[in-house]
């Protein structure tokens, strides 16, 4: 593989630095930080969290991903789980 191509973890770990969004990093003990990628190295992640910035070791992360909503679990619930809603308040459906 030539050295001026880059393997798809160091491209997608510099498109979250650059663009400074915000992320999720999962670690394999189940811990999920949330901040921003501050910076990259071979063996590391630097997260800048409202707590500070924390050096993760690559071996001990599972997953790093955009923080996102849980469409599946309104979906699945349908009208009921709005009915549920506007009923417990006390005004009709």
């Amino acid at each position: 593989m030539s050295e001026t191509v880059k393997d798809a973890q160091q491209e997608f770990l510099d498109a979250m630095t650059v663009n400074g969004k915000a992320v999720w990093v999962f670690l394999i003990n189940g811990i999920k930080l949330s901040g921003t990628i501050a910076g990259v190295d071979t063996h590391a992640i630097f997260v800048r969290s409202p707590g500070g910035i924390l050096m993760v070791y690559k071996h001990a992360i599972a997953t790093v991903c955009e923080p996102y909503t849980r469409l599946w679990a309104s979906q699945t619930t349908g009208s009921s789980a709005r009915e549920h809603h506007s009923s417990s308040r006390g005004s009709p459906a």
